[in-house]
């Protein structure tokens, strides 16, 4: 995240699940679970922002948006991170409803997209952008 935000390359990273995230999606779990139930839908979901720094290895805090989502077999709340220029709404239409498969080998990183993927030009000129800038100092 560093690398990028002194590079100024816009990123969306997902974040693990811990016990200070999830508190801080508990209002929105409330609100998304309150929904499921007068709606009788089979998931609902609740978008949120925050600030936030990890205890070690983060030295600013970072904007991070977690989704609160509650579906018949319980909570599924999911986060990310994003530099405070990036939208939810794009986050969430854009990137996060996109799957990809994420291969990682001693020298390179393989993303392998649905060939239906909508976005796979815009991430194939995102590639190309970023292997054309210079390497990070060893």
């Amino acid at each position: 995240m560093t690398w990028c935000e002194a590079h100024d390359v816009s990123y969306v990273l997902g974040l693990a699940r811990n016990a200070r995230l999830e508190a801080l999606l508990v209002p929105s779990l409330d609100v998304a679970r309150a929904r499921q139930c007068l709606c009788g839908c089979a998931a609902s979901r609740v978008f949120a922002e925050f600030s936030y720094r990890t205890q070690k290895s983060w030295s600013p805090e970072r904007r991070v948006i977690g989704k609160a989502e509650v579906t018949s077999q319980g909570n599924n709340p999911r986060f990310s991170t994003a530099p405070a220029t990036v939208r939810v709404w794009t986050v969430r239409l854009r990137l996060l409803k996109i799957a990809g498969h994420v291969n990682v080998s001693v020298h390179r990183v393989y993303v392998c997209m649905a060939s239906a993927c909508p976005m796979q030009a815009r991430f194939a000129q995102c590639q190309r952008r970023l292997m054309a800038l210079d390497p990070a100092p060893a």
